[in-house]
């Protein structure tokens, strides 16, 4: 999926941005070397078999899982003060725009051996082992209203962190196929598509910078959405040598992510921190700020 342009709300957000105080809200392209968007996927589905004559058979497959990892791209849009209302951070951070578009190299299995509760079903073909496998043909993750923060101090000089609340949609598309041993995969023939809003939805970051450049991390940590993905793949069993049909139904979706994202300005840096309290300090606000504090441990382990 390629990076949208911008929408009536990121223009009117920048407005905001520019009239909430004396910075210029500036663009933090995401860095394509960045570490992997995870995300874990669990999910339910129902089997049925359709026999030439007779009644169908329906079994509920429950709780598979896996994962799969990508890498994004995007943007963000943040002001904090620069060029000169910057105050060693206590402007504090209004990020008006954030969007990041994941694509995935491969599937995952969801299910294993999903004709294994059915009744034995006559095929030449042996269904023992067959798959359910889910692959996220996109997913983007998009900031839609303004998330403001203070920044605090945290670890080395011009180190901040920042944490907040925001409208955000989770969208993108899955295809879905059945591999069975020693067949060729058989799947939907378009991707499903899914939106999930969230209101709000929880990011946390943090905001660093030298003489010439300055440096924006915005992160997710187990950030869930129950999809509205629900998809039926019919699988005709002549095609295999048997009679009747397999229908495999995706009752439920479920992802569970956590990356960072992180992006750098060169249009203006920050002047070397002095001695004494800068941003907000090291007060109450952290108390605010813990999750930021957590997240950022956890990506620098």
């Amino acid at each position: 999926m390629t990076l949208r342009a911008p929408s009536a709300f990121v223009l009117a957000a920048l407005g905001f941005a520019a009239s909430a105080g004396s910075g210029e809200p500036l663009t933090y392209p995401i860095r394509p070397l960045e570490p992997v968007v995870n995300v874990s996927l669990t999910g339910d589905a129902d089997v049925t078999y359709t026999p030439p004559l007779g009644t169908p058979v329906t079994v509920s497959l429950l709780d598979g899982a896996a994962t799969l990892g990508g890498r994004p791209r995007g943007a963000s849009v943040a002001d904090v003060g620069l060029p000169n209302a910057f105050m060693g951070g206590a402007h504090g951070i209004v990020v008006s725009a954030f969007q990041a578009d994941t694509t995935f190299q491969s599937g995952a299995t969801l299910l294993t051996d999903i004709f294994g509760q059915l009744p034995p079903i006559p095929s030449p073909v042996p269904l023992v082992g067959a798959a359910l496998v889910i692959d996220i043909a996109e997913l983007t993750l998009r900031l839609d209203g303004p998330l403001s923060s203070p920044l605090t101090a945290f670890g080395s000089p011009n180190e901040f962190l920042w944490a907040g609340e925001a409208p955000m949609t989770i969208e993108g598309s899955i295809n879905m196929s059945v591999w069975i041993p020693s067949q060729d995969p058989i799947g939907l023939p378009e991707p499903v598509p899914f939106s999930v809003p969230l209101s709000p939805g929880a990011l946390t970051g943090a905001f660093s910078g030298d003489a010439v450049s300055t440096t924006l991390d915005v992160g997710v940590e187990a950030l869930e959405v129950e999809t509205d993905a629900n998809a039926v793949l019919s699988i005709n069993l002549g095609l295999l040598g048997a009679a009747g049909t397999l229908d495999v139904e995706l009752t439920r979706l479920r992802l569970l992510l956590d990356g960072s994202f992180s992006g750098v300005n060169t249009t203006y840096g920050l002047t070397p921190a002095g001695s004494g309290a800068a941003g907000c300090g090291m007060g109450p606000e952290l108390v605010l700020l813990l999750p930021a504090l957590v997240w950022l441990r956890r990506r620098r382990a």
